[in-house]
């Protein structure tokens, strides 16, 4: 059985992955809202956007911002991820 490489890390007490994988994440949860749940892309953009006002600390101190995930959703290569 080989081990996982640890992706996981301590900061400030609380654990955090990085942000590589946190955006990626985003990615796929845009993958199951289009292909599972059929919600358009500029339907996701805007639920991304009405938690730009959950930043700040506790949870969210560990994850990249809101401003950020939006920008990363709204790439061209990102629109459109249906299978």
């Amino acid at each position: 059985m080989s081990e996982a490489p640890n992706r996981i890390y301590l900061s400030y007490g609380q654990l955090k992955a990085p942000d590589d994988e946190e955006l990626e994440a985003d990615k796929k949860a845009v993958e199951v809202m289009e292909n599972c749940l059929h919600i358009p892309h500029e339907r996701i953009i805007k639920l991304f956007e009405s938690y730009r006002n959950c930043s700040g600390g506790g949870f969210w101190s560990t994850h990249p911002s809101w401003d950020d995930r939006i920008e990363n959703i709204s790439k061209p290569e990102w629109k459109d991820l249906r299978l």
